[in-house]
């Protein structure tokens, strides 16, 4: 049967002439030996005539080729040229679906001197969809597409990640130069001029020093007194530690230190050291089993306690100590650690397990006006702030943040003190509040409440960036960046000089 309305339609034009090439191949092949050469010259001369001619469709953006060839075979069947298996064969065998999905390429394979020539076998050479592994089904092909899809997704998503990593490379090295250009000037660093390189992140090349010119050292403690308490503090636990088995073996005197402490010192306090360490980073192998750096460790807490015996050595503690020793010698880290928790613009009434309470309504406050829905929630279910916020405070979220995220806490909350421990505090919860929303039970909330370790750096960033504190809050969380502040923030080192 002849197509009709062939010259009213360009489209039916090609299937015309597509057809009239195939038509040429297979009756060429029927009329000579399979084995002659002019076989094969003469079907790779239709090879080179049908390639032209798809390509040249292809360039005027016409329909899929396959589609063409689909109606080409349609039709000479309809003339009688071929017959129905050979048709289904072509159709089932080379899976040329009327329905497959645009996007699969057709491609053209000539006949090689190796094949022997049949005017089947060298359609269906032409007549190649990729991939290789070809779909049993159109739901099968649409499951194949969707990888695709997923595949084509995740590589946008990769470049955009190496389009942000080129441009923060590219920050780093400008804020580098920035910062090294604020540390040369010998005068407090101004917090309220570096918001935005805070907000970027500082340099790890600069961060410590950064850290510790934001801390200062307004107790003037020098590389002198380090020395010196470094030796007492780790006497002090040795005598601790001998006293304690004493204690245990029954040979203690019922006025021994150990088990009458003075309500004066906590010095006895520095046998808890041993017990948290373990606990101290725990995917930070260097900080455990007798390493070079659990004794730096161990050696800078036990010197604390030692210099300040009325303090001692709280819970929480050795995640403040570890982390300035991540970015600082042991010297510079003592001078930041006694500084940073003597300074009431980061623990206002003294670094313990108590709040003010004047802070905690604060926190209480804004946690109702940020978080209205996940407020209600707590309140249903009795979800004390006691329960989740003095262990944040104490480790300053060391405990419960993925180390990446944590420095970057880190560097706003070094410059904002407690306003900025609140709005993390309440990001924190905002990232989490989706799965605290489905907790039905205090249990179950808390469990979520530790389960921070997996939250995206990104989206609690976003997240607290998104928290608003009132006026009020702020002053009373002692927000804002005067002179007054910038001159009790003293730039001196004392004897700890920087590298």
């Amino acid at each position: 049967m002849e197509s009709t309305n062939v010259e009213s339609n360009p489209v039916s034009d090609d299937v015309v002439d597509t057809t009239t090439i195939i038509s040429g191949i297979i009756s060429s092949g029927q009329s000579q030996s399979e084995e002659s050469p002019d076989t094969l010259t003469h079907a790779a001369q239709c090879h080179t005539a049908l390639t032209d001619h798809l390509s040249e469709h292809t360039a005027r953006d016409i329909p899929d080729p396959k589609e063409r060839a689909v109606e080409a075979a349609g039709q000479m069947l309809e003339r009688g040229d071929i017959s129905q298996q050979e048709y289904d064969k072509i159709i089932t065998n080379h899976n040329v679906y009327h329905s497959t999905p645009s996007g699969v390429s057709l491609s053209i394979t000539p006949p090689t001197s190796t094949s022997p020539f049949s005017p089947l076998s060298n359609l269906s050479s032409m007549l190649t969809l990729f991939p290789q592994s070809h779909p049993s089904s159109l739901k099968d092909t649409r499951a194949t597409f969707a990888v695709r899809a997923a595949n084509k997704a995740r590589e946008r998503q990769s470049r955009r990640k190496q389009k942000i990593d080129h441009q923060r490379q590219k920050e780093i090295v400008s804020d580098t130069a920035e910062w090294e250009r604020i540390l040369e000037q010998n005068a407090p660093i101004d917090l309220g001029g570096v918001k935005e390189l805070c907000c970027r992140g500082v340099p790890p090349k600069v961060r410590g020093r950064v850290w510790s010119k934001m801390i200062g050292n307004a107790l003037c403690i020098s590389r002198e007194l380090w020395a010196i308490h470094e030796k007492r503090g780790g006497e002090m636990l040795e005598r601790k530690r001998s006293r304690s088995q004493e204690a245990d073996g029954g040979e203690s005197d019922d006025n021994d230190i150990v088990t009458r402490p003075s309500s004066l010192s906590k010095d006895h306090t520095v046998l808890d050291i041993d017990v948290d360490l373990p606990r101290t980073f725990p995917i930070l192998s260097f900080f455990h089993d007798g390493g070079e750096w659990e004794n730096r460790l161990r050696g800078l807490l036990s010197a604390y306690c030692s210099y300040r015996p009325d303090v001692g050595y709280i819970q929480g503690m050795s995640f403040l100590a570890a982390m300035l020793l991540l970015n600082l010698d042991s010297c510079e880290a003592f001078t930041a650690l006694s500084n940073l928790l003597n300074n009431p613009r980061y623990f206002s009434g003294g670094y313990s397990p108590e709040m003010k309470a004047s802070h905690v309504a604060a926190f209480k406050s804004s946690f109702k006006a940020n978080l209205p829905l996940l407020w209600k929630h707590f309140e249903l279910h009795d979800v004390g702030h006691e329960l989740f916020l003095i262990d944040w405070r104490l480790s300053i979220f060391c405990r419960i943040l993925p180390l990446d995220l944590c420095v970057r806490v880190w560097d706003m909350f070094l410059r904002e003190g407690e306003t900025f421990f609140v709005k993390c505090s309440l990001g924190i919860l905002k990232s989490l509040a989706p799965s605290l929303a489905k907790a039905n039970d205090l249990m179950e909330i808390m469990k979520i409440l530790k389960e921070t370790m997996a939250l995206d750096t990104e989206l609690i960033l976003a997240n607290i960036s998104q928290i608003k504190l009132a006026a009020v809050v702020e002053s009373e969380l002692g927000g804002g960046f005067g002179a007054s502040d910038g001159r009790a923030r003293s730039s001196t080192l004392g004897g700890c000089t920087q590298s």
